[in-house]
């Protein structure tokens, strides 16, 4: 997902604070805590990395901050026995963005006979750009699908509640109106 400016940075966001606001008894207190933690590295990333991006993550941060993610979302699908919402859906649906993309890119790649190595522009913000959207309209839409799965699930789950969802909803905000602020006016071309 880090093929345009902020997708990452807010999807991962959005991804940590909902798994850390959702799951807070199957992960227990240290990996919660990680999750914010990550969150608010995400969050003061997200401000320089929103288009025009003046800071880039590049394959070292997104694969950290993929495999924090993944090995998070493991612990309550391999802790929880039997609950009557299993935590291996609510992972799917917290996950799905990226999840979708990497299994999208990865059929698509493997029909055409590509290595699922190589960059290409075939993932589905890149889809949406070749429909007519904007990056950021792009972006925009993948954080909002990102969010809204997991919003409607926690109002179901606990619409008593709504704290539980307070600081994973705000972040969801946060990163889809960071992707449609411009962080100056000075532009500033990739590196690359």
């Amino acid at each position: 997902l880090d093929n345009m400016d902020g997708l990452a940075a807010g999807v991962a966001l959005i991804a940590a604070l909902f798994l850390a606001a959702l799951l807070v008894a199957p992960l227990g207190p240290g990996l919660v805590l990680l999750l914010v933690v990550l969150g608010g590295a995400l969050a003061g990333f997200l401000f320089w990395n929103r288009p025009p991006a003046r800071l880039f993550m590049g394959d070292s941060g997104s694969l950290f901050i993929g495999a924090v993610l993944g090995a998070a979302s493991l612990v309550p699908v391999l802790r929880t026995q039997i609950a009557f919402v299993s935590p291996a859906v609510l992972v799917v649906l917290i996950l799905i963005v990226p999840l979708f993309d990497t299994s999208f890119v990865l059929v698509l790649r493997r029909l055409a006979g590509r290595k699922a190595s190589k960059g290409g522009t075939d993932h589905v913000s890149h889809r949406l750009a070749s429909l007519g959207f904007s990056e950021r309209s792009a972006v925009r839409i993948l954080m909002r699908v990102a969010g809204r799965r997991k919003r409607m699930y926690a109002q179901t789950a606990s619409p008593r509640n709504p704290s539980v969802i307070g600081s994973a909803d705000i972040a969801a905000t946060t990163a889809s109106s960071h992707a449609r602020a411009p962080a100056s006016s000075a532009s500033m071309s990739r590196p690359w």
